[in-house]
């Protein structure tokens, strides 16, 4: 996998052309994680191919530390046994305190639909499957959930991450930074 300093739009025409001139090569968008930033997931060759046209662009395009193709089709191989794996998803009961105080009910916005999550989505082993092979569309999840107004008009955006480096808080900032405030959010 790779980051690149583009937006999808601007990719599409270097992935049109290298998935065109070679059938052995495959590589697509595989994460939008800000409006000028995607991570482009596919074959070794293709990956290395199209380094090498957006270097000669001086298009920002490190190469990730991956092993696997993540949210391409080469993930669907594996896509059956996984959905198996997750078959008997239950939600659970909020376990934050923020949430446990004043009957506050956690949301979630969809990184492959970009849109507000049900519990029954969440519990659903075909949106996880859709999660594996599919594009990540975390900035549009982002920007949901920064203009998301809860039932009650009250609602506040918590972003939470695990892992040990900070991958989201430059993608937060840049969807973040283009999002015009909007009447009903409160925002100014």
């Amino acid at each position: 996998m790779m980051a690149v300093a583009l937006s999808e739009a601007a990719i599409q025409p270097y992935l049109d052309k290298l998935n065109r001139t070679s059938a052995s090569s495959y590589a697509t968008v595989g994460c939008v994680n800000s409006p000028c930033n995607i991570t482009i997931t596919g074959s070794y060759n293709a990956l290395n191919e199209l380094r090498s046209a957006l270097t000669a662009q001086n298009i920002f395009c490190p190469m990730l530390k991956v092993e696997n193709a993540y949210h391409s089709k080469f993930m669907e191989d594996i896509a059956p046994e996984y959905e198996k794996l997750i078959e008997n998803l239950e939600p659970g009961a909020p376990s934050l305190p923020i949430f446990k105080q004043g009957g506050q009910v956690p949301v979630m916005f969809s990184t492959v639909t970009g849109q507000l999550m049900s519990n029954a989505e969440l519990c659903s082993p075909q949106y996880w499957v859709r999660n594996l092979v599919s594009p990540v569309r975390f900035s549009d999840a982002v920007t949901q959930m920064m203009t998301h107004t809860s039932d009650d008009g009250q609602g506040k955006a918590i972003l939470m991450q695990s892992g040990k480096r900070r991958f989201v808080s430059s993608p937060v900032s840049a969807t973040s930074s283009r999002l015009v405030p909007m009447e009903h959010s409160g925002a100014r």
